[in-house]
């Protein structure tokens, strides 16, 4: 089954993403990649990809979700194994 797709402004999910504890955590990864290899590379694709949680908030096509999928905080746990993502 195709996963269906879901729209998400790109400020919007960066601001969020970036004010939330995330960043201690992205910056030992910077770190480690930096220490063994020289570089890192991060894109809003990778990002996406290891996301445990999305709010529902930052969802701007809300009605290709299931409703199975949503929380009862209004989030989408894993979301990139159910749903693919265009930013926007």
């Amino acid at each position: 089954m195709k996963k269906a797709i879901l729209r998400i402004n790109k400020k919007d999910f960066l601001d969020w993403y970036f004010d939330e504890e995330i960043v201690s955590g992205l910056a030992d990864e910077v770190y480690k990649g930096l220490k063994k290899k020289g570089e890192h590379k991060i894109t809003l694709q990778s990002i996406w990809k290891g996301l445990g949680y999305i709010p529902l908030e930052h969802i701007k096509n809300k009605k290709v979700i299931d409703p199975l999928d949503i929380l009862d905080c209004d989030e989408i746990e894993e979301p990139s194994k159910e749903y693919n993502v265009k930013f926007i």
